[in-house]
């Protein structure tokens, strides 16, 4: 991996961070209710919502189901759209 690859795979570790973060605070949910509802450890979702931490696909799955979101690729496609503003992506329904 090279280094501008790895700029950008940070980059969307910390956008993805930024998105849970503000879906957290949208359902007026703590850190801790986060964690108990998603099954997760409350310091390890805040290096996540920091970007200090790489989530997997599976604690992406967990922290959207945790959230109430009905598709976790929600969290993927927000945080793409901040490092790719212009990615014309669309989602399938």
């Amino acid at each position: 991996m090279d280094i501008e690859e790895k700029l950008e795979m940070e980059n969307l570790s910390r956008s993805i961070g930024k998105t849970v973060k503000a879906h957290r605070i949208l359902k007026d949910m703590t850190i801790e209710e986060l964690a108990r509802q998603a099954d997760l450890d409350d310091k390890y979702i805040g290096e996540i919502e920091r970007g200090k931490a790489n989530a997997s696909n599976y604690t992406i799955y967990k922290l959207a189901r945790g959230l109430g979101l009905a598709d976790p690729c929600v969290l993927h496609d927000d945080a793409k759209r901040e490092v790719y503003p212009d990615m014309q992506k669309k989602r399938l329904e």
